[in-house]
């Protein structure tokens, strides 16, 4: 279990994952404030005992002495002895993450001598001059010892002791957010694991420096991310619409205004990610932000036009509409830089890419996501298939949106330049039953049989034939695990179940197929998705998803694989994002449009509070003999077949 607030997590030493485990201590924007509380009592640890864990970001410890940690705005231990004496050991390194994950810095700062007076204060001098310091307080008759390492504090006998930990430094907490939209059904393990979804991805919303979106999942990706954030800020549009509006204006902020090969900014790009630590200050690392991704900036207008046409705030279109026009001109011009009209990244040889730098731009960002059925490595630059289909479908909401405004002639453009990229799409990657995965430097297809290419049916790109053959395929056992899409199919060189994109299987990959299954009308393969989503989530005792799972087959819920973030974004808006697609829940014009086709396991949706189109209302959705019934309070609806 690692805790989270609203600017800090905590990692336990305990945590289940060796991987992750790692990273245990208490963190602030990419520093660890706190690497060490041990407890000891008469040669006993209560780490070795039985840990339980509660909600509301607490967890205990049980032992010879009982602690609970709970976060907030700060960290409060409360030490409970049954016998004592009893001592709490605590230790900062005040370390960059990247350090722990195995970048190797070019020096560390000092870690100063602890301070002791009123309160306690561990303290180190970064490279750069900046002076970072762990503020703590306590509550009780507790002996103070400074140590090598950080502190001591004594408990010389039975009672309980309250410790409070602070990062220096922390800047004023925001205003609250708007409440969401609370949705429910007649299934309650459904109901139970979307909550959790929900409750997963209030936490992991972050207040950076730069604005407000959620981190990408815990413990190595807490801080913003283009690619992860946008695809689920569309995943809950329908129940937080203000989630996608701060995300779109966060990543506004950060858009690329030169060029700087060292960091891969280009005008009108959005990021890929930021950190905020010490390596990212001194320049160690290109995450200052770091802009190597080809699909964060299709993704951001696909999502701004998602939002935009939600009508959840109409002022949205006036406010983005620079970083809109500057997105435009990337994707038109830097990031299809021979003008063939497909977006494309340069392939970089191995030796020139830095450690813990993706190598691939897409999202399949590991070094060995792109090869040929036979194993092959292409040569770039690489043209990724589903990044056509996020623009394409960009271009086809942005028409629907001009037309609607009565903006005939620009309605008429965009449309043009959608079919025309439809075209390029289906002409160069369509390979008889499945589209390719990539588009390699002379454009010959990538031909690996890969989830990619089922990513696309969302996009509104494939011809209906073609969607059918699709979902055939898709079914097929070397794709289809049993718990959801593989990334890829088992007869290729490179399957592997347990890597981290060549076999394995992501919640959020299969919503975005399931998606497309609903839209191009084939509910029964979205419903297969949607099982197996709540399958893999249920498997939990907390129903947190995981980041990802074993491609492998069986009757049993696969494994997360070792090193999964969870939580982790993507992953806890995959269940709301599935059942938003099985309402066909979708803005035209003016009104809501529904096309239900629920699974055999869901008859009745509600969905309150919803904002859309200026105003906000309820819905009811309910099976109805072999139709379906909704019925609207507040809100204008359509029915569609």
């Amino acid at each position: 279990m690692i805790l989270k607030s609203r600017r800090l997590f905590y990692v336990p030493a305990w945590h289940p994952d060796p991987v992750n485990a790692v990273a245990a201590g208490l963190w602030f924007r990419d520093t660890r404030f706190l690497d060490g509380v041990r407890v000891d009592v008469a040669g006993a640890t209560p780490e070795a005992e039985m840990l339980a864990v509660e909600r509301d970001r607490t967890v205990t410890r049980h032992g010879p002495a009982t602690i609970t940690l709970t976060l907030g705005d700060t960290m409060s231990i409360e030490l409970t002895v049954e016998s004592g004496p009893a001592r709490i050991l605590l230790s900062a390194d005040f370390k960059d993450i990247f350090e722990l994950r195995g970048w190797v810095a070019r020096g560390r700062g000092q870690v100063l001598r602890p301070e002791v007076g009123d309160g306690i204060r561990l303290g180190y001098r970064a490279r750069d001059g900046h002076r970072l310091s762990t503020s703590i307080t306590h509550t009780g008759e507790l002996e103070i010892v400074p140590t090598a390492e950080g502190v001591s504090l004594l408990a010389p006998g039975p009672g309980t002791y309250r410790i409070e930990v602070t990062p220096g430094a922390l800047p004023a907490v925001g205003p609250p957010r708007p409440v969401s939209a609370r949705i429910s059904t007649d299934n309650p393990t459904l109901d139970r694991l979307m909550r959790q979804g929900v409750d997963d991805l209030l936490s992991l919303e972050t207040e950076f420096p730069d604005g407000v979106m959620p981190a990408a999942g815990l413990p190595w990706y807490m801080a913003p991310f283009g690619r992860d954030a946008l695809i689920v800020s569309w995943q809950t549009l329908h129940l937080d619409p203000w989630r996608a509006a701060a995300c779109l204006r966060t990543l506004a902020s950060l858009q690329g205004r030169k060029v700087d090969p060292a960091t891969g900014e280009e005008p009108g790009k959005i990021i890929h990610e930021a950190r905020y630590g010490e390596l990212a200050r001194l320049g160690e690392i290109p995450h200052r932000p770091y802009y190597g991704s080809v699909d964060s900036t299709p993704l951001f207008l696909m999502v701004a036009a998602d939002t935009i046409a939600w009508g959840a705030e109409p002022g949205l279109a006036r406010e983005l509409a620079p970083a809109i026009d500057a997105a435009v001109e990337w994707v038109t011009g830097w990031g299809d830089p021979d003008g063939d009209g497909l977006i494309e990244y340069p392939l970089r040889d191995l030796s020139q890419v830095p450690p813990l730098v993706a190598r691939h731009q897409s999202w399949k960002d590991s070094t060995d996501s792109l090869h040929y059925p036979d194993g092959t490595e292409p040569e770039g630059p690489i043209a990724p298939v589903e990044v056509q289909g996020y623009a394409h479908r960009a271009l086809r909401t942005f028409a629907a949106i001009a037309r609607a405004d009565g903006e005939i002639d620009r309605a008429g453009d965009l449309e043009a330049k959608a079919e025309a990229l439809a075209g390029r799409i289906n002409g160069a990657y369509w390979l008889g039953d499945w589209y390719a995965q990539a588009l390699d430097g002379a454009r010959r297809p990538v031909d690996a049989i890969s989830s990619n290419g089922a990513q696309l049916l969302f996009s509104g790109a494939v011809p209906p034939d073609r969607a059918e053959s699709m979902v055939e395929r898709m079914l097929r056992p070397d794709l289809w695990s049993g718990w959801g899409v593989r990334t890829l199919g088992t007869g290729m060189a490179d399957y592997d179940p347990l890597s981290y994109h060549n076999g394995s299987v992501w919640p959020h990959d299969n919503g975005i197929i399931a998606d497309g299954c609903y839209l191009t009308g084939h509910p029964e393969a979205g419903e297969e998705i949607f099982e197996a989503m709540l399958g893999l989530a249920a498997s939990h005792p907390d129903g947190s998803p995981a980041e990802l799972y074993s491609g492998e087959a069986g009757d049993a819920p696969p494994s997360p694989v070792p090193g999964s973030c969870r939580p982790q974004a993507w992953a806890a808006g995959t269940l709301p994002q599935i059942l938003r697609s099985s309402l066909g829940l979708r803005v035209a014009g003016d009104t809501l449009v529904l096309s239900p086709a629920l699974p055999s396991f869901i008859d009745r949706v509600i969905v309150e509070g919803v904002t859309a189109l200026g105003t906000t209302g309820d819905l009811r959705v309910e099976r109805d003999g072999s139709g379906y019934r909704v019925e609207s309070e507040g809100l204008p609806v359509r029915v569609s077949p």
